[in-house]
């Protein structure tokens, strides 16, 4: 409220009447916690988005760089039991079967007769396995 000076009436003005303002910046502070509070939440799910996104792809490597692993594994333990088999059967190289017995003879013709029925009939060879571990 106003006074003019040298006059007896009064002037308002309602600039100058102070307005409870409080209501309207609690609703403003609220808004901005809201959006905060949403923006907040976004970048967490956005974070666990990508670190879920990185953890899938780290497991895709591994299991994709795993099988030349296990190739070579596999190539090593071929030639090692290739390797004892002819330490068993008393042999020097391949195709060498000058030093082996009759009964040694017997047993690799035997056991080459099964590898090529296993080749030819692997179901049949299954079955067989099968039959026996059940015995």
């Amino acid at each position: 409220m106003g006074h003019i000076e040298n006059s007896t009436k009064y002037l308002f003005s309602f600039r100058e009447v102070p307005f409870d303002r409080s209501a309207r910046e609690i609703a403003l502070a609220e808004a901005r916690r809201e959006k905060l509070v949403q923006n907040l939440e976004s970048g967490v799910f956005l974070f666990f988005a990508v670190a879920l996104i990185v953890v899938f792809f780290i497991f895709l490597k591994k299991v994709f760089s795993m099988k030349p692993q296990e190739v070579e594994l596999e190539e090593e333990i071929e030639a090692t039991s290739a390797e004892d088999t002819m330490a068993e059967l008393g042999l020097r190289a391949l195709g060498d079967e000058e030093g082996l017995s009759a009964e040694a003879k017997k047993s690799r013709m035997i056991r080459e007769q099964v590898e090529i029925f296993t080749l030819e009939h692997p179901e049949s060879a299954s079955d067989i396995v099968k039959s026996w571990l059940s015995e």
